[in-house]
Order: C-alpha cells, then sequence, then structure tokens
C-alpha cells in the first residue's frame, strides 16, 4: 500500500486535512500491522484446509511489504 492509498484512505474518514509526514508514516505503520494480522489469518484458514500453496503466496505477499 502506498503513502497515495492511505491518504486516499484517510480522507475518505477525515475529510480535507493537511496530513504531516509524521502521521502518514504512522498510518502506515498501522496499515501495515493490520495487512499482517490479516495475512496470519488467512493464511490460517488455508493451511487448515491444507492448501499450502494458497500459504505460500499469502506469505510472500508479506514479504513483498
Amino acid at each position: 500500500m502506498t503513502k497515495h492509498d492511505l491518504m486516499e484512505m484517510a480522507h475518505q474518514i477525515y475529510g480535507d486535512q493537511d496530513w504531516t509526514e509524521s502521521t502518514l508514516t504512522r498510518l502506515e505503520h498501522f496499515a501495515n500491522l493490520v495487512a499482517a494480522k490479516e495475512r496470519r489469518a488467512c493464511a490460517s484458514v488455508c493451511a487448515e484446509l491444507g492448501e499450502w500453496a494458497c500459504v505460500h503466496d499469502i506469505e510472500a505477499r508479506g514479504e513483498q511489504a
């Protein structure tokens, strides 16, 4: 997810505001934590189903972040 993506989502929630680099960095960190938790949950479901290629693909997405 890019900072541009984060800014677009933040604007959808908070409206037009001036975003400091520090605020964007914190938002980016938060978004990365949420995405990592969601990837772990998805990989867990795939593992329970024995879909190991899916688990690998999901984990690889986390390594790209």
